[in-house]
């Protein structure tokens, strides 16, 4: 008797930790497609756009800022207004970095936060100009 007690609570705790295991893989959202940025620096709110192409769980796309944007194929090509950026969504968690140059100045901006649905929020740390937040929605197409 003691045996089958002992076989059901191994059994069940088997199948619990099962249950677990299986619920901590959560899959990775879809977050292709354009997101129009907003970033609270200290003065003023900021607005960015990062258009997202994704392969499983790694992003890959363009990265425009206020000021900064352009097209790549530019005949001034040697001042970057628009880099490709990479990152990674896991989960609803994602981390990307885009990147900004204009001449010798160049800033990265270093993204991690959470998606939900058509929405994203988070922080954006700039190197040494700070860390502050972002929050993020999807464009409708």
């Amino acid at each position: 008797m003691r045996t089958f007690f002992f076989f059901t609570a191994v059994l069940l705790t088997v199948c619990l930790m099962g249950i677990g295991f299986a619920g901590g893989q959560e899959e990775s959202l879809n977050v292709s497609g354009e997101w129009d940025i907003a970033i609270e620096f200290f003065a003023e709110t900021g607005h960015h756009t990062v258009i997202f192409t994704q392969e499983g769980d790694s992003l890959s796309g363009v990265y425009r800022g206020q000021f900064l944007e352009g097209d790549l194929t530019h005949a001034w090509r040697e001042i970057r207004y628009v880099y490709s950026g990479k990152g990674t969504v896991k989960g609803n968690a994602i981390d990307f970095t885009g990147h900004l140059k204009n001449g010798p100045l160049s800033v990265n901006y270093h993204y991690t936060g959470t998606v939900q649905d058509d929405n994203m929020k988070g922080t954006v740390d700039m190197g040494e100009y700070g860390v502050v937040p972002f929050t993020a929605k999807r464009k409708k197409q």
